[in-house]
Order: C-alpha cells, then structure tokens, then sequence
C-alpha cells in the first residue's frame, strides 16, 4: 500500500509539473492558478517555477521514503521533511477551497489526498522501522 500511495503521489506531482509548465505557456489562463489573483506574467513564471521546484522535492523525497530512490538523508529528518510537505499540502488544500474558481477549489480534492496519502507513508514506514 505505501508504494501504491507513493506512485499516486508522484503521478500527482508529475501532472501538477506538467500543469505549470502549461499555465506558464500560456496554455492554460492564469485565472486557474493562484487564486486566480495573479495577472503580471513574471511573477506568474516565478511562482510557476516555486510549484515546480517544490514538486519535484515532493517527488524525490516520497520516492526516497518508499525506497524508489536511494536515500540521501536520515530516515527521521527525511519523515520530518514529510511531515512539512503534508502539512503545506493540507494549507494548499484550505487556499483551494477558498479561491475564486470551481476549477481551483476542485483541486483541494487531489492536494488532500496528496496530504493524507503522505501521512499515511510517513506513518507505516515509522511503523516498520
């Protein structure tokens, strides 16, 4: 189950990256991002390129934590990581409910089950060291 959870959460990540890459071409209008409260398209691209760098992070230390890739890090400060990442995740959650789109507040729904999902890796891995 945690490494069914991990492939759901980097596919997740992996189309949240391919998503950005859109909304930074232009291919999506950026009233489905960020609260739909950004309208200078540099600061668009700079926050597109946080999104990225953050789910490429998400990415390389769920796959770490389900032993997809070589650990790097200690275990504990790894789960610790996790633990900000799920908690960041469960604030996105509560700014995608809040936002001004249907669009937008649809996603609270795969940013929640990324959050839970990441808990639940944290935990059972914690359970078995």
């Amino acid at each position: 189950m945690k490494k069914y959870l991990a492939y759901l959460v980097i596919v997740t990540s992996a189309l949240a990256i391919v998503f950005g890459l859109l909304v930074t071409i232009g291919a999506v209008p950026s009233k489905y991002v960020w609260g739909g409260r950004v309208s200078d398209a540099g600061q668009l691209v700079i926050l597109e390129l946080f999104t990225l760098v953050i789910n490429l992070l998400i990415i390389w230390f769920v796959g770490m934590k389900a032993n997809l890739f070589d650990q790097k890090i200690s275990p504990k400060l790894l789960s610790r990581i996790l633990w900000i990442i799920a908690i960041l995740m469960f604030l996105n959650t509560i700014g995608n409910i809040a936002a001004k789109t249907i669009f937008e507040k649809f996603m609270a729904i795969p940013t929640l089950l990324t959050a839970i999902s990441i808990v639940y890796i944290i935990k059972k891995s914690t359970n078995r060291a």
